[in-house]
């Protein structure tokens, strides 16, 4: 599927769950006004720069997103996160998105790193932490409105000032 195509698509088809007639030169306009003004409106958890600052000064960070190229940039930059990143890598770039291995394999590749070494903190259970563990890299996922049950995944976390305790004890686990 072509950006295009999702832009569009993932309007059409809420406006069509909503059982909303909206023409498509509307849903057209809406999704580039939508890609337009994304990159303006952050949000960051609680202890963001705190926890990225003591991460930073100890492992290499990286970022691998399945958003647009044009819009992450400007949100890590806008939000004042770029530069706590080694490696951004937007899944356009490989032309498949998480969970799919070669979106991993290429951000290890640009981190020259190996799964054995690497940790993969996300947010989205089935990209980021599915897509993680059939790749072979251990995973945390990050769930901070408790969404995923208990006992599904092996490491998770509610806020990120959590991290630090977690990593000793990923790294056990992996020796």
């Amino acid at each position: 599927m072509t950006k295009n195509e999702l832009k569009y698509l993932r309007l059409k088809e809420t406006f069509e769950a909503l059982k909303l007639l909206v023409k498509d030169d509307v849903i057209h306009h809406l999704a580039d006004q939508y890609i337009a003004k994304l990159p303006n409106h952050n949000h960051l958890f609680d202890g963001t720069f705190e926890i990225l600052e003591y991460l930073q000064n100890k492992y290499q960070l990286h970022i691998i997103t399945n958003g647009f190229k044009e819009v992450q940039y400007i949100k890590l930059k806008n939000s004042g996160l770029i530069d706590f990143f080694d490696v951004i890598l937007c899944s356009e770039e490989v032309g498949k998105t998480k969970p799919s291995p070669d979106v991993f394999q290429t951000a290890l590749h640009r981190a020259n790193a190996t799964k054995k070494e690497s940790l993969m903190i996300g947010d989205d259970y089935h990209a980021d932490i599915i897509g993680a563990e059939k790749f072979g890299m251990q995973s945390v996922l990050f769930d901070p409105e408790n969404k995923h049950k208990e006992g599904r995944h092996d490491w998770k976390i509610k806020q990120l000032n959590e991290i630090p305790a977690l990593i000793p004890w990923i790294v056990k686990a992996t020796l």
